[in-house]
């Protein structure tokens, strides 16, 4: 729709910095009314949102297309035909691999700061934590815009490689899917979720020929 617009990289670099910030600024939207709701209720209420989104996506045909999708990237690809720096598999895998080091690397840092201590005090025992002065509300919607703006990363890098975005790629079993590689691994737990999304992602894989089944056995 624009070529010679931006290079590709940094088109790819502009998106996941601005998937991050609108990522972000979404999840604090959604986490404003929800501070009050707890356990189930906060889960109904976030998952109700994604599921609104995606009819607000599936009607907006003027900026989504609707169910055909936004197609992404090919003018911007015409210039690397040939070159080095085609984005092929290997180059877009070696930057998802660098995004995963570089959040593990972050959530490895936020664990040991003060922020980080404030926000396992809170999930440990919030009346507790309020008690000895922490601004809950304010730290869990903080927690909220931070953890959105990681998808809109990794949101930016699945637009990258596929390069057709759709409402269909975000439905609720893709939440649910993404809860379990979380519950399976261990909730607080940060080497348990990265092998609970490596175990989930593979049994998916491996799974794919199973027709019905599949969903029998991932259950």
């Amino acid at each position: 729709r624009f070529p010679g617009f931006l290079p590709y990289w940094w088109a790819v670099a502009g998106g996941m910095l601005g998937g991050a910030l609108l990522a972000a600024l979404a999840g604090a939207l959604v986490g404003f009314p929800a501070l009050r709701l707890k356990g189930d209720y906060l889960a109904i209420v976030t998952l109700g949102f994604g599921e609104a989104l995606v009819l607000v996506l599936r009607n907006w045909a003027p900026v989504t297309a609707g169910t055909q999708g936004v197609n992404i990237t090919p003018a911007l690809l015409k210039h690397l035909k040939g070159s080095w720096a085609y984005p092929n598999g290997v180059w877009h895998y070696a930057l998802g691999l660098a995004a995963a080091v570089a959040s593990i690397w972050f959530h490895v840092r936020l664990n040991r700061s003060r922020f980080g201590r404030a926000l396992v005090a809170i999930r440990e025992d919030e009346t507790a934590a309020r008690a000895m002065g922490i601004d809950a509300s304010r730290l869990k919607l903080q927690a909220f815009a931070l953890a959105a703006a990681w998808a809109g990363v990794a949101g930016a890098l699945f637009a990258a490689r596929i390069r057709l975005i759709s409402p269909e790629s975000f439905t609720f079993l893709e939440s649910v899917t993404i809860l379990v590689m979380v519950v399976l691994g261990g909730m607080g737990n940060l080497r348990g979720v990265i092998l609970g999304a490596v175990s989930v992602t593979l049994l998916m894989e491996m799974l794919r020929g199973a027709g019905g089944y599949r969903m029998l056995a991932f259950g």
